[in-house]
């Protein structure tokens, strides 16, 4: 889709375990919305896609997870916020991750994201967000 580095949002999907529901990621998948940096014409956009944030130059995770399931039948038992999820931003030629900090042990994290968004080559900051904006369903167990 593009040569260059891209920003977006994804999910890592994976499975609770324990009485303390941690997320297992030994059957992870990357489910990733990716856009050239820089477009904002709809062109860049996958099919059926559109932005849908307030701004209208960038994607939500609670409204683009009703786009993707409606072609990902699998997945529509689960909520928006089911999954660890987070959003990459292109700042000043660097990478930032913004992501549910459970990700930290999903093995390969990192270069999944880095393949998946193109960002090859680029200085790469993850940051792990504690906040409520980033919860999934383990974390609602744990609050």
């Amino acid at each position: 889709m593009c040569e260059g580095p891209c920003q977006g949002i994804f999910w890592f999907t994976c499975s609770f375990a324990g009485e303390e529901e941690r997320c297992d990621f030994s059957e992870t998948e990357l489910l990733a919305l990716a856009v050239p940096c820089g477009e904002v014409c709809t062109e860049a956009l996958p099919e059926g896609f559109v932005f849908n944030s307030r701004k209208g130059d960038a994607f939500t995770h609670r409204k683009t997870w009703d786009l993707l399931t409606k072609r990902r039948k699998d997945l529509r038992r689960y909520a928006w916020n089911y999954f660890p999820r987070g959003r990459v931003e292109i700042r000043r030629g660097k990478a930032v991750i913004f992501m549910n900090p459970c990700i930290l042990s999903c093995e390969h994290f990192r270069e999944k994201l880095v393949e998946r968004f193109h960002l090859e080559g680029m200085k790469v900051q993850v940051a792990a967000d504690c906040s409520r904006h980033y919860h999934c369903h383990g974390d609602e167990r744990n609050i």
